[in-house]
């Protein structure tokens, strides 16, 4: 037995490896290999001696094997006798007597031990039911939802009857099945509930009529992979200095980090969700030193707290020559008297430094728009505005009226289009018959690209 301790304050993976023979007197022992335990018998004469490396009580599975090839292998050289093996190698048949097996790999937290160990001696032994564990095909299960897991036991003594149990995360040991060694491998697809979000030790044991158990165990996760949608379609185009802003559902069973790439930028919001959608807007400003015409690609996609990645989010824009804005702060009427002024109240700006700002209107697209005042704008600041516009309409209709700026470059804002009815009071007995006789409509309200029903 060899027994490891990590004296280190953080974890250590180490590998040992050990130098064996089996001889008499000098002479090399004819050996020959042990399948079931992949291990070694050695015979000289009546004399049996066996090294049992896997499948055993107390036997702490080996990883590696490896031959003496030459005379002076593993002899002559006290560093190659002691390196540790990457493989196992099958017994060739040609060579006897000398040999090397190592354990790989064995993780030790920081001021603890484990102990190895290989059997050796001259009497008969008694295998153990090995319980193995398919490695699923599957990196995930969703919580609380049907999954399985395929187990497979060797034979090891006929007529044995062996027991199954699982536990979950060192919990109860359920029963899950039996069976009697007839001589063929045990296999069983073992199907029970996902537990909650999260990782879990699911395991295994063996309980033998021949009193030697064994156990096994094997590491899942249960979530389910985070998805994202856009709430809206982003826009496509933005100007240098601008904030980009997009919304984002995200949907999870717990959390999620939502990860916004852009060119070289990247940014991270982390989103609460715990199984009901939220909405996110991801945003981060545009630079001012953005070169018209350029295009920039965005991707935004989520990760859970298992490291398992949403669906990818991706989108482009355009960086456009900068121009006014302008919005209402008062809505509109959805209906006129004829021949009365509609008074217009709202607000423009310019973002990129001073400028004079024309503000005009269009009525049922006329081609010869009127220019209502300009005032000048020193910065990015909303300035508010305010104007009477009489109708010159004289019969009931139906009208469009488009309210915009313009900047000292002759660059316009977006437009705001207004739909709108002038109504004839003529013969009206109340209001209501007055709205009877109004045409049927619908009022809209446009708005950075976005239209409002109201």
């Amino acid at each position: 037995m060899y027994k490891l301790t990590n004296k280190d304050i953080i974890s250590h993976k180490y590998g040992i490896s050990t130098y064996n023979w089996m001889d008499s007197n000098g002479q090399e022992m004819v050996i020959r290999t042990l399948p079931e335990f992949q291990g070694l018998e050695g015979q000289q004469g009546s004399n049996i001696v066996r090294y049992i490396l896997r499948n055993s009580p107390k036997v702490t599975n080996v990883d590696t094997m490896n031959y003496k090839k030459t005379s002076s292998e593993f002899i002559s050289d006290d560093d190659r006798r002691w390196k540790n093996r990457t493989s196992w190698e099958e017994k060739p048949s040609s060579i006897d007597g000398t040999f090397a097996f190592s354990w790989q790999n064995i993780e030790i937290a920081p001021s603890s031990s484990k102990s190895l160990s290989f059997s050796i001696g001259k009497g008969d032994y008694i295998l153990n039911y090995q319980i193995n564990i398919k490695k699923p095909n599957k990196e995930y299960f969703a919580p609380n939802s049907p999954m399985y897991l395929l187990i497979f036991i060797p034979p090891a003594s006929p007529d044995i009857n062996v027991q199954i149990y699982r536990s979950i995360d060192d919990g109860k040991e359920d029963y899950i099945v039996s069976f009697t060694d007839n001589g063929n491998t045990f296999n069983y697809n073992d199907t029970f509930l996902a537990p909650d979000s999260g990782h879990h030790k699911i395991k295994y044991k063996t309980v033998a009529s021949n009193g030697l158990n064994s156990t096994n165990e094997i590491t899942i996760t249960a979530t389910v992979p985070p998805t994202i949608k856009f709430k809206a379609p982003p826009r496509d185009q933005y100007v240098a200095g601008d904030v980009l802003n997009v919304s984002v559902i995200v949907d999870d069973d717990t959390f999620v980090k939502l990860n916004i790439m852009k060119d070289s930028f990247t940014h991270t919001d982390d989103v609460i969700c715990n199984g009901t959608p939220k909405t996110s807007i991801v945003s981060y400003p545009i630079s001012i030193d953005e070169v018209v015409g350029s295009t920039h690609s965005v991707r935004i996609f989520a990760v859970d707290e298992f490291n398992f990645r949403s669906n990818d989010l991706n989108f482009t824009y355009t960086i456009k020559e900068s121009s006014p804005d302008i919005e209402l702060t008062e809505e509109l009427k959805m209906y006129y008297p004829i021949s009365s002024f509609l008074k217009i109240h709202g607000q423009f700006r310019n973002l990129f430094g001073p400028t004079n700002l024309c503000l005009y209107t269009e009525l049922n697209n006329n081609t010869n728009p009127e220019k209502h005042f300009c005032e000048d704008v020193i910065n990015a600041s909303w300035n508010p505005f305010s104007f009477s516009y009489k109708l010159k309409l004289n019969s009931d209709s139906l009208n469009f009226l488009n309210i915009y700026c313009e900047d000292s470059r002759s660059v316009e804002s977006n437009i705001i289009v207004h739909k709108f009815g002038i109504i004839s009071l003529e013969n009206c007995v109340n209001l209501y018959t007055c709205h009877s006789k109004a045409p049927p409509f619908k009022f809209y309200l446009l708005t950075y690209n976005t239209i409002y029903s109201i």
